[in-house]
């Protein structure tokens, strides 16, 4: 495979090589879940007593919003191309709480008389989010990864036919976010393909396409 084919092959298949694009996309959807927990709570508490809560009240504490993503970017959530889903329920179950907790206590100091279920509420919704967020997050990579600007191309370093297992996984399953953008094995003597994707030995031309075209994501198999 040529360079040329190889450029080719590469604005095909990749949207960007930044996981910007990615990252952007889970936290609207997070943005969402978030307020629909929010809604979901004061919702809960409104059924229960209408003179306790306003119900579309809600809405006005989409301003915690900002602090709550910078919250989520900080644990490292955004992209969020990497973990598996255990870890990914820790982290969200973690930072919600305290995020929760944290509006909570801060409602606590206001002078108003109906701040209780206001209170209430949001704690309440901490256990939604535990629920509902890494479930948006697996919807979301699946919807997500049928287009072309979700993930990020990789390139997979192998010797052999030793990485062909997670190879036709990362193929299979978009969903993961890493895409196989070039195979560099150690054992090929010349640029050729391999499932249909480029492969090449390790040499300053294969070195020079993947910083040409700015890819940063290495997989060792």
């Amino acid at each position: 495979m040529t360079n040329e084919e190889y450029k080719k092959f590469f604005k095909k298949n990749f949207w960007r090589t930044s996981s910007f694009t990615s990252g952007t996309a889970f936290m609207i959807v997070d943005a969402i879940v978030v307020m629909l927990c929010i809604g979901i709570s004061f919702f809960i508490i409104n059924f229960i007593n209408h003179s306790w809560i306003n119900f579309r009240s809600f809405i006005t504490y989409w301003v915690y919003l900002p602090p709550m993503m910078a919250v989520f970017y900080a644990a490292g959530l955004y992209p969020g191309l990497v973990y598996p889903p255990a870890d990914e329920v820790k982290k969200f179950g973690i930072c919600s709480f305290f995020v929760f907790v944290g509006i909570a206590l801060s409602i606590t100091v206001e002078e108003a008389d109906d701040k209780l279920p206001i209170i209430v509420a949001l704690i309440l919704a901490t256990p939604f989010a535990l629920i509902l967020l890494p479930a948006s997050r697996e919807l979301a990579r699946t919807i997500f990864s049928k287009q072309k600007w979700f993930g990020v191309p990789a390139v997979i370093y192998v010797s052999g036919n030793s990485g062909d297992v997670i190879i036709k996984r990362l193929m299979n399953r978009p969903d993961l976010g890493y895409k196989p953008g070039m195979i560099v094995d150690s054992k090929a003597l010349f640029p050729t393909e391999k499932f249909g994707i480029p492969l090449y030995p390790p040499s300053e031309e294969s070195f020079s396409l993947v910083k040409s075209f700015g890819i940063k994501v290495a997989i060792l198999c």
